[in-house]
């Protein structure tokens, strides 16, 4: 994740190599944004505010109707 993050901060300040890695990106996660869309945001965002988050791909488990951690 963390050369991830590095190669993204890297690609910001060069928008071909920013349209690249948002075509890439636009491959594989599912958008209500088109890559234009997309490119317009990403190139007035700060290097500093880059960051990722890990989300859950499958649902907690439930004990007694209640999400478990």
């Amino acid at each position: 994740m963390v050369a991830m993050l590095k190669k993204a901060r890297g690609a910001v300040a060069d928008p071909g190599r920013l349209k690249a890695f948002l075509g890439a990106v636009r491959g594989s996660v599912k958008t209500d944004l088109s890559l234009e869309a997309m490119y317009a945001l990403a190139i007035d965002l700060p290097e500093t505010r880059l960051s990722f988050e890990t989300v859950p791909g499958k649902p907690y488990a439930q004990q007694d109707g209640v999400e478990a951690a």
